[in-house]
């Protein structure tokens, strides 16, 4: 059976388009490699360092700041429970998953701690998630509840629910902090056979989009169209508050694919992904993005980024 919570519902859609509604755009990768083992078929090694960058201010003040990171995840099953303990550069993660309840309604937990030794910090979240029977014939209700807790005795609460109906969804997410509703989105989508259409909405940035997802053999893409209509609305496309975002990813053949993403608005950015199975084991991937917004007089980022991926699986 398909998942449908409410981060499942469009996340090939939010994948294709490079939108994550919960954590800020990630910093770019010069370098990645990765090697991944499962000498077992309950455990699992993984290894991943990167060297990133990100551009810090704005005009003359831009600084460029590098960074490396390297995580090794060690993940493992026991008695139906999952487990995961993780070694970061700078902190330590630990985690345990598994099914709570199963009884007309379906209940998996999850706890979930963090440890940075280097500044004393730490944090701890609880995430529950449920899913009811079939009720009125098709519809079902999809729930996901998490809480965390850190060392300043800070709490972050986050709320998400889908109401799925045979093909339509209807849903809405929340992000609590410190009492503050600091996030707020809702969606409505229909999924038709390889197509999906969505309208959605960012309640606290004055957001609204429409788009689709079209799916076929070989390759896949999705489009949104939005409109900022904040008080503080950046221009988009021909000094209008819309902005068009597009992606999609091509399976060129059995060891090649693209993944590609492009926004119009105001500027144009794209980025793009090829990736070759060198065999079983080996694959190397280059990444590319260009943002004519660097262009701009006294700009210091490079308008053209590249990376190159290379990850190992024994």
């Amino acid at each position: 059976m398909p998942s449908f919570y409410f981060d499942d519902v469009l996340r090939t859609v939010n994948g294709h388009l490079d939108a994550d509604l919960w954590c800020p755009p990630p910093k770019w990768t010069l370098w990645e490699i990765s090697a991944k083992c499962k000498p077992r078929s309950n455990f699992e090694i993984s290894h991943n360092q990167k060297w990133q960058n990100e551009w810090k201010g704005i005009g003359k003040d831009e600084k460029e700041a590098k960074s490396e990171k390297m995580t090794t995840n060690f993940k493992w099953s026991n008695n139906n429970v999952k487990y995961g303990f993780g070694l970061i550069s700078d902190a330590m993660k630990m985690s345990a998953e598994g099914n709570l309840y199963n009884n007309g309604w379906k209940v998996d937990g999850k706890g979930e701690y963090e440890w940075k030794f280097a500044k004393s910090e730490w944090k701890g979240k609880g995430v529950c998630n449920a899913v009811s029977p079939v009720m009125a014939e098709k519809m079902r209700l999809w729930a996901n509840a998490e809480l965390e807790h850190n060392q300043a005795s800070e709490w972050k609460s986050l709320v998400k629910m889908n109401v799925s109906y045979d093909q339509y969804h209807v849903g809405v997410a929340a992000q609590n902090e410190q009492g503050d509703w600091s996030k707020q989105f809702v969606h409505v989508v229909k999924n038709d056979k390889d197509r999906q259409y969505f309208g959605r909405a960012d309640l606290k940035n004055s957001t609204v989009g429409i788009g689709c997802s079209i799916d076929h053999e070989s390759y896949s893409h999705s489009y949104e169209g939005t409109a900022d209509l904040g008080a503080d609305a950046k221009p988009g496309v021909a000094g209008t508050p819309v902005t068009i975002v597009g992606g999609g990813e091509y399976e060129l053949s059995k060891k090649h694919s693209v993944n590609y993403t492009f926004t119009l608005g105001n500027t144009f950015q794209f980025n793009q992904t090829i990736e070759h199975n060198v065999d079983d084991k080996w694959t190397v991937a280059v990444n590319q993005a260009f943002d004519t917004e660097c262009l701009e007089k006294d700009r210091k980022k490079p308008a053209y980024d590249f990376g190159v991926g290379v990850t190992y699986k024994l």
